[in-house]
Parts: C-alpha cells; sequence; structure tokens
C-alpha cells in the first residue's frame, strides 16, 4: 500500500506565472468566499456534487470513473433547494522569480518520473514523457503595467476575491517552499524548508498568529508527533506572558474530517486533554503558563480564553422558496498570518505527513510584507467574511489590531454568538452535548432523511438565522470529547512512525 501522496498543488504558466495553495482539482472544491448553500442557477456549483451529504447515494463517491461514462452529470436535480457542501480554500498568485521556482519545482519532479527505476503502474507511460530543460529564462521582463489586472479580468473575480485597488501594484518579498524527498523526488536528503517556514515565522510573532488548517496534529515536547508548531505557538505565548503584553492566537479548523481518528488529533492538540501523562493540549497549557503571571502584570487573573481562540466555519442561507438551513464551510486552506507582516499559503497540513519531508510532497509560498498592507490586506479580506463586517472595509477598525482586547472581542462575541444561535435553532451542529461521533452521525443523518418542509418543523425558530454573523463559530470545547481514538494505523499516518516509510 503506497503510504504517502503528491499532495502540491500549483499551476504554472510560461514560467513567469504561478498560483500555489491548498486548493485541489478536483470534483467539488470550487466555491466562493461567500460560501452560499443554494444556487438556483448553478452559477457557483455547476456539475455532479460527489460529497455532498445531500446526494442520496452519493454515486460516484465510490467509483468517479463512472461520472465520465454517465451522460448526466448533474446528479443534483434542484439545487434551489438542495444544499452545496461549502469549501474554504486559499491560494496565492506569483509572478516573476518565485513563478520560475515553482517551475523548477515541476520540471525536477516531471524529470524525476521519467527516470524513476520504480514504475509503479507498469504502463509505459513515462517512456512517452519529454524532457524538460532545467534552465529557466525569461522571454522578457514584465513591465510594471502587466503587474495590473485588466478590468474584464476583475469582473470575472467573487467579491472578497482581489486584494484592494491600492495593493495590486505592490511587491512582496516571497520565498517558495517545499516538503520533498527521495521517494517524491529522488532527493537524497529530505527538504523540509516548508516546515521551517511555519516554524520561522511563529517564532517571529511578536502580536498574534492566525492559523487556518485542515489538520492540526502537533507536538509540543510530549507525545507522537514530531513537528513542533504547536511546541513554537506555546514558546511565543509564554515571551508574551512573561513580558507582560498582549498577544493573540487565532484557529480555524473544519469541524470533522472524513476521517473521525484524525480529527480526535486535532482536538486533542488544541483543546482537549488526553487521559495520558503528558496529553494536556495547547489551551491547557497556556492556562498553566498563564498562572505564572507576574501580579499586576497584563495577563495575571486571565483565562487561556482570552489568548486563544479556537473556531470553525458555518454558512446560513435561505432558498428562493424562503426555507432557511445550514452548513458546514469545510476547512481546508492551509494559511498562517503572523503580526501583519508574514503569510503562509501552501498545500501543508499541520502533521507530520506535511511536514516531514519524506512523506507527502507539499508546495506553498511565504511571504513578507514589504510595510504596503498587503499581508493585513489579505487578513481583513478572510476576517470581513468570517465576522460579516462590510467587504468594502467601512468597519476594518473593528479588526485592525488582532493583538488588541478589543479585536479579540469582536471575534470572540461573533463566535459565541452565533454558536449560540445554531445551538438554539438546529440540533445536528456542534455542541458541547455531543460528545461522540455516532451520535453527531445520527442527528445529521436523521437531518438528512427529512423532506424539506419537516427540516423546517424541526428547527426551532429558524427565522432567527437571518441574523447569523458572518461565518465564524466557536469550536466548542467538549464537542466529541467522549470519542476515544480508534485506528492506530490513522494515528501513524498522520505522525513520524508510518511517515518515515514510503511502503506498508
Amino acid at each position: 500500500v503506497w503510504t504517502h501522496t503528491h499532495h502540491q498543488k500549483f499551476v504554472v504558466v510560461d514560467r513567469r506565472v504561478a498560483i500555489v495553495g491548498g486548493l485541489d482539482w478536483a470534483f467539488k472544491r470550487f466555491d466562493t468566499p461567500a460560501h452560499p448553500l443554494f444556487d438556483a442557477k448553478s452559477s457557483v456549483h455547476p456539475g455532479v456534487d460527489l460529497f455532498s451529504d445531500e446526494v442520496e447515494g452519493a454515486p460516484y463517491r465510490r467509483n468517479v470513473e463512472q461520472y465520465f461514462q454517465d451522460k448526466q452529470k448533474d446528479v443534483v436535480a434542484n439545487r434551489a433547494e438542495v444544499a452545496a457542501k461549502p469549501w474554504q480554500d486559499v491560494a496565492v498568485w506569483l509572478k516573476g522569480d518565485a513563478a520560475a521556482d515553482v517551475a523548477l519545482n515541476f520540471i525536477q519532479r516531471w524529470q524525476w518520473v521519467r527516470q524513476d527505476t520504480v514504475e509503479v503502474f507498469g504502463d509505459g507511460l513515462r517512456n512517452d514523457m519529454p524532457a524538460i530543460p532545467l534552465q529557466i529564462r525569461f522571454l522578457r521582463r514584465p513591465s510594471p503595467d502587466a503587474e495590473a489586472v485588466d478590468d474584464a479580468t476583475r469582473k470575472e473575480l467573487t467579491p472578497g476575491g482581489l486584494p484592494s485597488p491600492s495593493i495590486l501594484h505592490q511587491k512582496c518579498r516571497c520565498q517558495v517552499v517545499r516538503s520533498l524527498g527521495q521517494w517524491s523526488a529522488g532527493l537524497a536528503l529530505s527538504e523540509i524548508s516548508h516546515y521551517e517556514a511555519w516554524v520561522s515565522a511563529i517564532s517571529e510573532a511578536k502580536d498574534y498568529i492566525y492559523i487556518e488548517s485542515q489538520y492540526f496534529i502537533s507536538n509540543m515536547g510530549e507525545g507522537d508527533a514530531h513537528n513542533r508548531i504547536a511546541e513554537a505557538i506555546l514558546l511565543r505565548a509564554l515571551q508574551a506572558i512573561e513580558e507582560g503584553r498582549p498577544f493573540r492566537i487565532y484557529c480555524v479548523i473544519p469541524t470533522t474530517v472524513a476521517a473521525e481518528p484524525v480529527a480526535y488529533y486535532t482536538r486533542r492538540t488544541l483543546i482537549q486533554d488526553g487521559k495520558g501523562r503528558g496529553e494536556a493540549c495547547l489551551m491547557s497549557r497556556i492556562g498553566v503558563l498563564l498562572k505564572t503571571a507576574r501580579e499586576g502584570s497584563f495577563w495575571h487573573g486571565k483565562s487561556p480564553e482570552s489568548m486563544m481562540s479556537v473556531c470553525t466555519l458555518f454558512s446560513a442561507d435561505k432558498t428562493e422558496s424562503g426555507r432557511w438551513d445550514v452548513g458546514e464551510v469545510f476547512v481546508h486552506s492551509k494559511v498562517c498570518i503572523v503580526d501583519d507582516r508574514t503569510a503562509i499559503i501552501g498545500s501543508a497540513n499541520i502533521n507530520d505527513r506535511s511536514m516531514v519531508g519524506y512523506s507527502d510532497s507539499e508546495l506553498g509560498a511565504i511571504i513578507w510584507d514589504n510595510g504596503n498592507g498587503t499581508v493585513r490586506d489579505f487578513r481583513l479580506r478572510l476576517w470581513r467574511r468570517y465576522l460579516g463586517l462590510p467587504l468594502d472595509g467601512n468597519a476594518d477598525d473593528l479588526v485592525a489590531e488582532p493583538a488588541t482586547d478589543s479585536t479579540f472581542e469582536t471575534w470572540s462575541e461573533c463566535a459565541n454568538d452565533n454558536l449560540h444561535l445554531l445551538s438554539h435553532v438546529t440540533s445536528h451542529t456542534p455542541r458541547d452535548d455531543i460528545t461522540r461521533y455516532s451520535q453527531l452521525k445520527r442527528l445529521k443523518e436523521e437531518y438528512l432523511r427529512k423532506t424539506p418542509g419537516e427540516r423546517v418543523a424541526s428547527m426551532n425558530e429558524p427565522e432567527l438565522l437571518e441574523g447569523m454573523q458572518g461565518q465564524l463559530v466557536r469550536f466548542p470545547p467538549k464537542f466529541l470529547c467522549h470519542q476515544e481514538k480508534r485506528s492506530l494505523a490513522m494515528k501513524l499516518s498522520q505522525t513520524f512512525d508510518l511517515a518515515k516509510v514510503p511502503f506498508l
């Protein structure tokens, strides 16, 4: 069984322009920042929806090949009433030398497949793969005017998908980073620049750390994972407590993933203590550090929840017939923002598979702001949507300084209010009294079996969903807390022990 994956997600054109991020070129991954549930004109979610819980039988889920053989591609008969599965992803558009590095990465991998002595599929395809010259030359240097986005392109982009006009002509320092090893590119020594970028950026944080990640499985000096991203965060929290200065940590994760044992380890890393020795989560460890705060200092007497927030995303939407519904926005993005100065965008999750180099191949970019506000603008474009703020930036003052009490309270109040609202209206969305995955699965399945009319009847004052602010929802600290790890193989696949071998 092949236990690693080519996990890089990128497009490079003419060695001059590249797009790098977490978005797979696969079914049901396209979405807009608004994350609509309903799409009467199929303008956002055209075609088949393989993984929507709404599609009975999910006919293509186990056999994607069947999709290409069927004449009728769209299995969702009525997108005006059938909810989509919203998907949150982030990518970065690179030009110039950084794009050339992305091209070099592709060439290196391409050449390795051509030369690899192990032909996994035995189909002879590699014999028809042409050689690509390694030497990178630009045909011409793009002029400053070529950096701008023309009006026609601008109109095609969705709201929230383009930087502020003042940012378009600005330039940043950028470095392409990777996870790559012997099996994926023939490297004698694995490259872990993606991991080093995360640790380096976090280790320099003074004011705040913001993270979006599909997985968050890391180590703080004890435990099974070998990557130390969580420990790097903890050390920055310790320094802020010792110096008595404001410092905040914001994390956005999905409520669940396809493999529940993996989600278990994300919760254990962030907000739920394990039963064994040394299995305290990041939130609890921050709580221990806060007890050492000097009397009269900024952090004296404060709780860990006043420093760190863990949230997820949900979307509330109304059909043309007036029926309200809610759906989880699946967080698939892999983003780190530090102090409005540094951003990392790529394909690497926070787990050993993505970070050790000799397991999954990964590609990303670390971006340093040159003082032009590019990274800040990027954060604000995410937060406006999540917090339900005006997209024109008129309320940006509410979240201008992430380290301050006022910004953290704005974030936390929105997340808490939305959690209470969903808990009041629905019975199947995350809450503290859903403590096992089997319980959550049963509640979801019962809801999905209902007709649209029965769903409305099962809700408590569904019209209140109109008052939901943005998409941010606090991750309930006891949600699925009694769910025990069930799969040693799944655990190992996300940590060092299985990541170090190419075959099992």
